[in-house]
Protein backbone atom coordinates (compact mmCIF):
# COMPACT_ATOMS: atom_id res chain seq x y z
CA UNK A 1 0.00 0.00 0.00
CA UNK A 2 2.04 2.81 -1.52
CA UNK A 3 2.11 6.41 -0.02
CA UNK A 4 -1.12 5.08 1.79
CA UNK A 5 0.20 7.84 4.23
CA UNK A 6 -0.28 10.86 2.01
CA UNK A 7 -4.03 10.06 1.78
CA UNK A 8 -4.27 10.52 5.62
CA UNK A 9 -4.61 13.91 6.73
CA UNK A 10 -5.47 15.18 10.74
CA UNK A 11 -7.73 16.79 11.90
CA UNK A 12 -8.85 18.34 15.02
CA UNK A 13 -12.30 18.55 15.33
CA UNK A 14 -14.72 19.17 18.71
CA UNK A 15 -17.18 16.42 19.79
CA UNK A 16 -20.13 17.07 22.04
CA UNK A 17 -19.22 15.75 25.68
CA UNK A 18 -15.68 14.80 24.99
CA UNK A 19 -14.07 18.31 24.44
CA UNK A 20 -11.03 18.10 21.89
CA UNK A 21 -10.07 14.79 20.36
CA UNK A 22 -7.54 14.03 17.59
CA UNK A 23 -9.23 12.78 14.80
CA UNK A 24 -7.70 11.04 11.28
CA UNK A 25 -9.57 11.71 8.09
CA UNK A 26 -8.76 9.61 4.84
CA UNK A 27 -9.37 10.70 1.61
CA UNK A 28 -10.09 7.14 0.16
CA UNK A 29 -9.26 5.57 -3.54
CA UNK A 30 -11.96 3.49 -5.11
CA UNK A 31 -9.40 1.03 -6.74
CA UNK A 32 -7.94 0.46 -3.34
CA UNK A 33 -11.32 0.66 -1.35
CA UNK A 34 -10.88 -2.42 0.75
CA UNK A 35 -7.29 -1.42 1.96
CA UNK A 36 -8.67 1.86 2.96
CA UNK A 37 -11.51 0.57 4.99
CA UNK A 38 -9.05 -1.37 6.70
CA UNK A 39 -7.03 1.98 7.30
CA UNK A 40 -10.45 3.52 8.66
CA UNK A 41 -11.48 0.48 10.81
CA UNK A 42 -7.52 0.15 12.46
CA UNK A 43 -7.67 4.05 13.29
CA UNK A 44 -10.74 4.68 14.46
CA UNK A 45 -10.95 7.27 10.95
CA UNK A 46 -13.69 8.97 8.72
CA UNK A 47 -13.60 9.03 5.36
CA UNK A 48 -13.25 12.86 3.16
CA UNK A 49 -14.40 11.57 -0.20
CA UNK A 50 -12.71 13.81 -3.12
CA UNK A 51 -14.39 12.27 -5.87
CA UNK A 52 -17.81 14.14 -6.86
CA UNK A 53 -16.07 17.54 -7.20
CA UNK A 54 -14.60 16.57 -10.25
CA UNK A 55 -17.13 17.14 -13.11
CA UNK A 56 -16.14 13.69 -14.43
CA UNK A 57 -18.47 12.67 -11.90
CA UNK A 58 -21.01 15.12 -10.99
CA UNK A 59 -21.83 15.54 -14.78
CA UNK A 60 -22.16 11.44 -15.19
CA UNK A 61 -25.22 10.75 -12.81
CA UNK A 62 -24.99 6.79 -13.88
CA UNK A 63 -21.10 7.14 -12.26
CA UNK A 64 -22.25 8.86 -9.32
CA UNK A 65 -24.81 6.70 -8.67
CA UNK A 66 -22.33 3.73 -9.20
CA UNK A 67 -19.66 5.33 -6.87
CA UNK A 68 -22.82 5.85 -4.11
CA UNK A 69 -23.56 2.60 -4.53
CA UNK A 70 -20.00 1.21 -3.80
CA UNK A 71 -19.31 3.28 -0.88
CA UNK A 72 -22.55 2.71 1.05
CA UNK A 73 -22.05 -1.29 0.54
CA UNK A 74 -18.67 -1.79 2.08
CA UNK A 75 -20.00 -2.11 5.45
CA UNK A 76 -18.62 1.04 7.27
CA UNK A 77 -20.64 3.86 9.16
CA UNK A 78 -20.39 6.42 6.80
CA UNK A 79 -22.39 9.15 9.22
CA UNK A 80 -18.71 10.05 10.33
CA UNK A 81 -18.07 10.97 6.90
CA UNK A 82 -17.31 14.30 4.94
CA UNK A 83 -17.13 14.73 0.94
CA UNK A 84 -15.61 17.64 -0.74
CA UNK A 85 -18.22 19.71 -2.86
CA UNK A 86 -17.72 20.47 -6.26
CA UNK A 87 -15.23 23.92 -5.88
CA UNK A 88 -13.68 24.22 -9.49
CA UNK A 89 -16.46 26.04 -11.04
CA UNK A 90 -17.78 27.51 -7.73
CA UNK A 91 -18.68 31.33 -7.50
CA UNK A 92 -21.66 31.92 -5.86
CA UNK A 93 -20.84 34.95 -4.89
CA UNK A 94 -20.45 36.07 -8.62
CA UNK A 95 -22.16 39.29 -9.63
CA UNK A 96 -22.97 37.64 -12.60
CA UNK A 97 -26.05 35.62 -12.61
CA UNK A 98 -25.34 33.14 -14.49
CA UNK A 99 -22.52 32.04 -13.29
CA UNK A 100 -24.24 32.57 -9.65
CA UNK A 101 -27.06 30.37 -10.51
CA UNK A 102 -24.64 27.84 -11.73
CA UNK A 103 -22.46 27.58 -8.77
CA UNK A 104 -25.47 27.57 -6.51
CA UNK A 105 -26.56 24.58 -8.61
CA UNK A 106 -23.69 22.31 -8.32
CA UNK A 107 -23.41 23.47 -4.71
CA UNK A 108 -27.06 21.78 -4.49
CA UNK A 109 -25.92 18.98 -5.97
CA UNK A 110 -23.25 18.04 -3.84
CA UNK A 111 -25.29 18.37 -0.41
CA UNK A 112 -28.07 16.19 -2.81
CA UNK A 113 -24.83 13.51 -3.29
CA UNK A 114 -23.96 13.80 0.49
CA UNK A 115 -27.86 13.02 1.40
CA UNK A 116 -28.05 9.81 -1.03
CA UNK A 117 -24.66 8.63 0.40
CA UNK A 118 -25.48 9.38 3.80
CA UNK A 119 -23.01 11.51 5.54
CA UNK A 120 -22.18 13.88 7.91
CA UNK A 121 -21.39 16.64 5.81
CA UNK A 122 -19.69 18.61 2.96
CA UNK A 123 -17.10 20.80 2.64
CA UNK A 124 -16.63 23.45 0.38
CA UNK A 125 -14.16 26.25 -0.76
CA UNK A 126 -15.25 29.92 0.94
CA UNK A 127 -14.30 31.62 -2.31
CA UNK A 128 -12.90 34.38 0.17
CA UNK A 129 -10.16 36.11 -1.70
CA UNK A 130 -7.25 37.24 0.05
CA UNK A 131 -8.20 41.25 -0.13
CA UNK A 132 -8.81 43.17 3.81
CA UNK A 133 -11.28 45.09 1.93
CA UNK A 134 -14.75 46.37 3.58
CA UNK A 135 -16.57 46.73 0.63
CA UNK A 136 -15.16 42.83 -0.69
CA UNK A 137 -15.23 41.46 2.78
CA UNK A 138 -18.73 42.58 3.00
CA UNK A 139 -20.28 41.56 -0.19
CA UNK A 140 -18.83 38.25 -0.17
CA UNK A 141 -20.49 37.98 3.31
CA UNK A 142 -23.91 39.19 2.24
CA UNK A 143 -23.93 36.59 -0.43
CA UNK A 144 -22.57 33.75 0.89
CA UNK A 145 -24.40 33.86 3.74
CA UNK A 146 -27.83 33.50 1.97
CA UNK A 147 -26.24 30.67 0.04
CA UNK A 148 -25.09 28.69 2.93
CA UNK A 149 -28.44 29.43 5.44
CA UNK A 150 -30.39 28.17 2.15
CA UNK A 151 -28.47 25.34 1.92
CA UNK A 152 -28.49 24.33 5.05
CA UNK A 153 -32.36 24.74 5.56
CA UNK A 154 -32.79 22.62 2.30
CA UNK A 155 -30.71 19.90 4.28
CA UNK A 156 -30.68 20.21 8.18
CA UNK A 157 -29.37 16.93 8.70
CA UNK A 158 -26.21 17.73 6.76
CA UNK A 159 -23.07 20.04 8.15
CA UNK A 160 -21.75 22.20 5.85
CA UNK A 161 -17.57 23.27 6.40
CA UNK A 162 -15.98 26.20 4.42
CA UNK A 163 -12.31 26.30 4.00
CA UNK A 164 -10.06 28.75 2.24
CA UNK A 165 -8.32 28.11 -1.20
CA UNK A 166 -4.58 28.62 -0.38
CA UNK A 167 -1.17 29.14 -2.61
CA UNK A 168 1.32 26.82 -0.14
CA UNK A 169 3.85 28.29 -1.75
CA UNK A 170 4.20 31.51 -0.37
CA UNK A 171 5.48 29.82 3.10
CA UNK A 172 8.68 28.70 1.35
CA UNK A 173 11.20 30.82 3.34
CA UNK A 174 13.17 33.12 1.35
CA UNK A 175 16.33 35.02 1.60
CA UNK A 176 17.92 35.13 5.20
CA UNK A 177 14.88 33.53 6.78
CA UNK A 178 15.90 30.51 4.55
CA UNK A 179 18.99 29.44 7.03
CA UNK A 180 17.85 29.65 10.46
CA UNK A 181 15.25 27.04 12.52
CA UNK A 182 14.10 30.01 14.45
CA UNK A 183 13.47 32.52 11.26
CA UNK A 184 12.05 29.74 9.25
CA UNK A 185 9.17 29.31 12.06
CA UNK A 186 9.11 33.01 11.96
CA UNK A 187 8.26 33.73 8.24
CA UNK A 188 5.84 31.10 8.14
CA UNK A 189 3.84 32.24 11.18
CA UNK A 190 3.79 35.96 9.62
CA UNK A 191 3.24 34.62 6.26
CA UNK A 192 -0.11 32.74 7.36
CA UNK A 193 -1.43 35.62 9.64
CA UNK A 194 -0.68 37.96 7.44
CA UNK A 195 -2.83 35.78 4.81
CA UNK A 196 -5.92 35.58 6.97
CA UNK A 197 -9.17 37.20 6.95
CA UNK A 198 -10.34 37.96 10.32
CA UNK A 199 -13.84 38.84 10.11
CA UNK A 200 -14.88 40.10 13.52
CA UNK A 201 -13.45 43.38 14.38
CA UNK A 202 -12.82 42.13 17.80
CA UNK A 203 -8.89 42.03 18.43
CA UNK A 204 -9.55 39.68 21.88
CA UNK A 205 -11.76 37.54 20.02
CA UNK A 206 -10.05 37.01 17.16
CA UNK A 207 -6.26 36.12 19.40
CA UNK A 208 -8.42 33.96 21.19
CA UNK A 209 -9.36 31.61 17.42
CA UNK A 210 -5.91 31.87 16.64
CA UNK A 211 -5.19 30.37 20.00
Amino acid sequence: SRHRSDWIKKKNTERKGIGMKRNWLIIPQLEHLQEFCALAEKYDAAFEYNDFFSPNVYEDAEETARRIEIYRSCGRDLSKDTLHGAFLSHCADSADPVLKKRSVKLMEQSMEIADRLGVRGVVFHSGLLNLNQDAYLNGWLTQLEAVFRDLCEKYPEIDVFLIDKEDYSQYKPRGYYEFDESLTRYFKAMMWYGRRNFMSDNDTQNRSALL
